[in-house]
């Protein structure tokens, strides 16, 4: 195990986070103790790299530097204690079965707070495990640890310090490892000839602890501080044990090595051999290539960084024995120079390999905010568990033995993947039950097109829309790869494709699986408690995509239409709509109904292989689509990722593996069968669900795993829809899991004798269904107070964090707004909830402690849409009328149950004109300029409520039923909707309208004899109609025509031609449309922008500049601060002021309020800048711009070619950031000399502009541009000496 103690001297650039995390990695430290990382803002940056958690003391405004421990996961670290102040940290750790801990600490310069923080320690330490005390303790104790004795402690700091040592302190591990070796560790930048052992570690209270202590060393070939980490390593058989146990993680192939035209031409290369090889060696010839690349791949990257580490290392080693010579010479000026030159060419080389690192690596982008990729978010989230296995329980006791937990992880998953079932009588008969339901489900013709060879045009499609940043297989090979020579692979793969798809035989080297392990709770103990993702090769994953897009068009017309899980045009929410519904029309009917839950054990993989094929073929599936599971399946094998290695190979007998795409596809074909059998029990009444307004029965649902059943509250009841699943699970394999199972109570009749072996939820309990809140008889506060506190415990991390600005609104932005967004439409929300949430969100954004803070734009500003000069956050209010709004559009055009039951709500509230009640058609209700109140379902109101505001929004005025007709009977006209005849003499083709809806169509069967017909109750249950249609109906049954032939009627439906209408229809309004709208009449640009800069000009132009910096090219951050300086979103000295905090004035004129004009614009210092940037700019274009046209003239230019938009926008940034930066520099970190520093601008534009010359995102104009700029910069006759 390695322990260091490293005083980093501050890490805020991303180029020293990136170095630090470097010399972890590559050094191998088991723990590091960094201290002086100087800014509480950024210690959150610190993300969670897999294998080792960050644990940082202090808060933003603290006194001190703070402290960081970085700890590798396998020690289980645990905080014991912290300072607010970023003094010390006490971390527990693991150790060999013991617990012992580990204190870093950061001492303050001055006396008398370390006196104070000795004291402290002192108390805390005292009584604790054994362990290591490391930092900086700024202070040396005895007369040997430095060449100067200013930096000796005092009389009473030694008083302190000998009581502390006494009973804290073992032994300081230096000289007990090392002698009488001076160890130095720091040199004073001031006197560089005064070295001290500022940093040290101490071992507290027991040594016995310890095994061996190997080595203790000062490493002096880091140039990025003034301080040498000191590397203490003893022995820990634990950490490493796992890698020498199992095998190595195949190569993962470096995506960044593509944009060197050397290594792309050698990979072409590579793939015309492919190509060529295809005809004669067919599906095996991609093995070959796979090996020749990844080959060439893993020697081009050694080179590569041999050549990066070659260069590093000299350099190392040159400041290493010049360090080391400075010891015994600390006046010579020559090796002070070379000092010097060394330092600056190391950190030129940690730069640039932290730029090739960004490149190759996108979800770091974190360490300098840039990124505008909602991908890096989720690389966030992953980044926060816990990813190793480091205790698993056997036999009830708790082990940490590597053999152990590796023998247990073979065994389980050998259990869950490899049990083969024998396919018995019982099974048989099983199957048969089921497949009598489904048979012939598909259509010939769908099956026919099913079964077509694969074309070029399908593969070519699958490889343009891969998504980039995607973990690879055991290949190691990424979607990039791919894409980049999607031309030269369509060809060939399309050739393999066709002939696996024909054979049915997919090469076995295809179907190898990755399982990683993704915990389901907070502290796994078994595997049964990691969730196993398969990470599958890349033309499996090719493939299997070409087929699951094949699928997805035609399972929605297949699939029965209540299971909701990826079937293209169904939604979760219809899901969670439909039980809400339930439970209020069952208590509103008075039916006694008991509703379930079911969990399905270990779903996907406990899916039978021979039930799916046979599956497929019953219904109506060709012969290559029926064997689909076992040509994936037979030969398939899964290596468990384990701690950083690979188990041993696991046969797979069953499932379909979580992580390919065909999966979740095959598995609502699986649960097909289920659900067709319970509705039609139903429809038999042999099992009684709960029975809708039309009469139809709602009696199952799911969506993918998660099923629910509605049932009457008998005994026999539930005991017979319970042996049906019994039934279905012996067939296909899926079994109930009983322990988390649930029956929810929606009746007053007792339960103890309904024969339920599962959990129970009672009446005003609460339990989630899809992360919604759910229970019978809770109240509308009882709902939001759960659903508050649940998301409240989600927004503790992220609220928790020291972000910049830019990185918080990301963070608000793409992870709390969607968490709330789930919430929003199908919840009782009050306007006092919203703004609660709301709160929550603008405390996050502005770092607000307790209500303190400053909020420098309004939250109305920030929640408008980009282009009107908002940031583009969600208004939620606004987007939950929307959202509710397109959930009842979509009741219009349905016959789902929920939309039935909202129905039925309405019309029993009907109109009310004064107190007269008026009873009409649902549509005529949510249409009306009537105050709606239903007391039945809190949802019906919200949503009618949200329907009408968005129809007064947009003038919306549905028409009336017209009252005219020309030759019908009076019984027709007195309908209240249009019945015309077409002339023609028959019944028995179909109503036009039903049949435009895609409803219904009427066929002679709905006779049941030539002078009678069907009741409307049995029409809608057999042909889904709305329940709009039953006055038709009754309209139809009573024409005084029946003794003649029955003529074909036509239904008119004023407000469907209306509603339907492709060119004025609410169908084609989308969400976003109802959202802007309800948005578009706050353009508050014109006198936030124009207040802010002093200037008259119009909104359309205000709103043009804010949305030309949206709209740019400019990293994420970039973006976020112009939008901030234009709608008077920065910390100006004027609007502090205002607040009552400090002068008002300007840092530099001193005698001048400080506002943005005269920040940006008209300050000497800032026109000095632009005046700078301006010759810059003339060099390239011939037009000389002012300060204010460099700020304003954003969205009103006319340049020569697009390239020149990216310097624009660069230069407009870099110079409105310096001058921001110069300011706050000048302000807060005591910068002097104003000339100097705006000629250290020139180097920091060579910088950026070199940066984005090797980022890699620009195109081949943009790069010859920004070198173009790059030379005229170094040209410019400014003093060598400021650079």
């Amino acid at each position: 195990m390695k322990i260091v103690t490293w005083n980093v001297r501050g890490v805020c650039s991303p180029s020293k986070k990136f170095g630090m995390w470097k010399n972890v990695f590559e050094g191998q430290w088991d723990i590091l103790c960094a201290v002086e990382h100087k800014d509480h803002a950024k210690a959150g940056s610190f993300i969670q790299h897999n294998g080792y958690h960050v644990c940082y003391a202090g808060v933003n405004g603290g006194l001190y530097s703070g402290v960081i421990l970085i700890v590798k996961d396998i020690l289980q670290p645990v905080v014991v204690q912290s300072d607010i102040h970023g003094r010390y940290i006490v971390v527990e750790i693991n150790y060999e079965g013991q617990r012992i801990w580990i204190a870093g600490i950061y001492a303050p310069n001055e006396v008398a707070q370390r006196i104070e923080l000795w004291q402290c320690l002192n108390e805390v330490l005292r009584n604790g495990n054994p362990g290591f005390l490391l930092g900086d303790f700024n202070m040396c104790s005895e007369m040997g640890q430095s060449t100067s004795m200013h930096s000796l402690m005092d009389a009473p700091e030694r008083a302190a310090w000998d009581v502390f040592a006494i009973e804290v302190l073992k032994c300081d591990a230096w000289p007990w490892i090392n002698g009488a070796d001076s160890g130095y560790t720091f040199q004073s930048t001031q006197f560089r000839s005064t070295w001290s052992r500022l940093d040290r570690i101490y071992i507290m209270h027991d040594e016995r602890f310890l095994p061996e202590v190997l080595t203790m060393q000062v490493y002096r070939g880091i140039a990025s501080s003034d301080h040498f980490p000191v590397i203490l390593e003893c022995t820990h058989q634990g950490v490493d044990g796992f890698k020498a146990l199992l095998g190595r993680q195949s190569l993962r192939f470096n995506s960044s090595f593509l944009e060197h035209e050397c290594f792309k031409h050698a990979m072409g290369q590579l793939v015309e051999e492919f190509s060529r090889q295809v005809n004669i060696g067919g599906a095996s010839s991609w093995d070959v290539c796979l090996s020749n690349i990844q080959r060439f791949a893993r020697h081009y990257g050694i080179s590569q960084a041999f050549v990066r580490k070659k260069k590093v290392r000299a350099l190392q080693q040159l400041l290493h024995r010049c360090n080391a010579l400075l010891v015994s010479s600390p006046l010579d000026d020559v090796l002070l120079d070379i000092q010097v030159i060394l330092n600056q060419a190391l950190q030129d080389l940690e730069v640039r390999s932290y730029q090739q690192f960004r490149v190759r690596d996108k979800k770091h982008e974190v360490y300098d905010h840039n990124s505008i990729s909602h991908k890096f978010f989720h690389g966030l989230h992953a980044s926060h568990a816990r990813m190793n296995v480091v205790r698993i329980e056997v036999d009830g006791t708790l082990s940490t033995n590597p053999q152990v937990i590796i023998h247990s992880c073979i065994q389980y998953f050998t259990k869950l993947l490899g049990h083969e079932s024998i396919l018995d009588n019982d099974m048989k008969e099983a199957r048969a039950m089921f497949f009598q339901s489904i048979k012939g489900n598909v259509r010939q013709q769908v099956a026919m097109s099913m079964e077509e060879d694969i074309r070029e045009e399908e593969v070519e499609y699958v490889l343009s829309h891969l998504a980039n940043d995607k973990s690879p297989g055991w290949d190691g090979i990424t979607n990039e790869f791919f894409k980049s020579f999607a031309q030269d692979l369509k060809g060939p793969l399309t050739t393999i494709f066709q002939e696996v798809w024909s054979s049915g035989n997919m090469p076995n080297s295809w179907k190898i699986g990755l399982i990683k392990l993704i915990p389901k709770v907070a502290s796994p103990t078994s595997f049964g408690q990691w969730r196993p993702i398969s990470l599958m090769g890349g033309l499996y994953k090719i493939f299997t995509k070409v087929i699951a897009n094949r699928l997805q068009k035609v399972l929605p017309s297949i699939i029965h239409p209540m299971q909701y899980g990826f079937i293209a045009g169904r939604d979760i929410l219809h899901n969670i709509l439909n039980v809400q519904m339930a439970v209020d029309y069952a208590k509103e009917s008075r039916q006694e109904i008991v509703m379930i839950q079911l969990d399905i054990e270990k779903a996907y993989d406990h899916v039978n292989w021979s039930f799916l094929a046979q599956l497929m073929s019953e219904m109506g599936f060709g012969t290559r689509m029926s064997r689909l599971s076992f040509m994936l399946g037979v030969g398939a094998v899964s290596h468990v990722m384990l701690n950083g290695g690979v188990t041993k190979a696991i046969s797979l007998t069953r499932s379909v593996r979580q992580g390919c795409p065909l999966s979740p596809l095959l598995f609502a074909i699986v649960t097909h069968p289920i659900l067709v059998k319970m509705h039609e029990l139903a429809i038999c009444q042999d099992i009684v669900g709960l029975v809708l307004p039309s009469g139809k029965q709602l009696i199952a649902q799911a969506l993918a795993d998660d099923s629910f059943l509605f049932l009457k509250a008998h005994p026999s009841n539930i005991a017979k829809a319970m042996e049906v699943w019994k039934v279905f699970a012996l067939a296909s394999g899926l079994h109930i899991n009983m322990h988390k199972s649930l029956l929810i109570r929606c009746t007053e009749q007792d339960l103890v004798n309904l024969g339920w072996s599962g959990r129970i939820l009672d009446k005003g309990n609460i339990c989630r269904h899809l992360g919604y809140p759910f229970g019978v008889d809770i109240s509308p506060n009882q709902t939001l107070t759960w659903i508050s506190g649940t998301i409240s415990d989600k927004f503790i991390y992220w609220k928790s964090q020291a972000w910049p600005f830019a990185t918080r609104l990301k963070v608000v932005q793409a992870i709390m707004i969607p968490m709330i967004s789930y919430f929003l439409p199908l919840l009782p929300w009050t306007k006092k909830s919203l703004d609660h949430l709301a709160r929550a969100l603008r405390y996050t954004l502005w770092k607000k402690e307790s209500n303190i803070g400053i909020s420098w734009v309004s939250w109305l500003h920030i929640c408008t849409p980009k282009h009107l000069g908002g940031a583009g956050l969600l208004n939620l209010e606004d987007h939950l009328v929307a959202r509710r709004f397109s959930l009842l559009k979509e009741m219009c055009s349905g016959s789902q149950p929920w939309a039935e039951i909202i129905c039925y709500f309405v019309e029993k509230v009907g109109i009310h004109h004064g107190k007269t009640k008026i009873r009409t058609s649902w549509w005529h209700v949510i249409n009306s300029t009537r105050t709606f109140r239903c007391s039945q379902s809190t949802i019906v109101q919200h949503l009618v409520v949200s329907w009408q505001k968005s129809l007064k929004l947009f003038n919306w005025k549905p028409p009336e039923c017209r009252k005219d007709c020309n030759s019908l009977p009076s019984e027709v006209i007195a309908s209240s909707r249009l019945l015309q005849w077409d002339g023609k003499d028959s019944l028995k083709s179909k109503f036009n309208r039903m049949a435009k809806l895609g409803l219904v169509t009427v066929e002679d069967g709905i006779l049941e004899s030539q002078r009678q017909m069907m009741a409307f109750r049995t029409v809608r249950s057999r042909f889904h109609i709305p329940p709009g249609y039953g006055q038709i109906w009754q309209t139809i049954t009573q024409l005084p025509i029946l003794s003649s032939p029955i003529p074909q009627l036509v239904v008119v439906e004023p407000w469907e031609d209306w509603f339907f209408d492709n060119k004025k229809s609410l169908v084609a309004v989308k969400t976003n449309d109802v959202y802007h709208k309800l948005v578009k009449d706050r353009v508050w640009v014109q006198s936030k922008v124009l207040d802010t800069w002093h200037i008259i000009r119009g909104s359309e132009w205000c709103a043009r500049v804010v949305d030309a910096g949206w709209k740019s090219h400019l990293p994420f951050r970039a973006k976020v601060f112009l939008w901030r300086a234009m709608v008077g979103g920065l910390p100006l000295a004027r609007a502090l002021k205002r607040r009552h905090i400090g002068s008002g004035t300007c840092v530099f004129c001193t005698t001048i309020d400080e506002d943005s004009r005269h920040r940006f614009i008209s300050c000497p210092v800032t026109k000095s800048i632009w005046i700078g940037i301006s010759q810059l700019w003339g060099s390239l274009t011939g037009n000389v711009l002012s300060p204010f046209q460099w700020v304003f003239i954003g969205g009103d230019r006319v340049l020569p070619s697009p390239a020149y938009q990216v310097v624009f926008d660069y230069l407009r940034y870099l110079g409105m950031w310096y001058i921001w930066n110069l300011r706050n520099g000048f302000l807060f970190d005591g910068l002097s000399g104003v000339s100097q520093q705006i000629c250290r601008i020139r180097g920091k534009l060579i910088w950026q502009f070199s940066q984005l010359c090797c980022m890699g995102t620009l195109s081949s104009d943009e790069v010859q541009l920004c070198r173009f700029v790059l030379q005229h910069l170094r040209r410019l006759p400014l003093p060598h000496r400021y650079f």
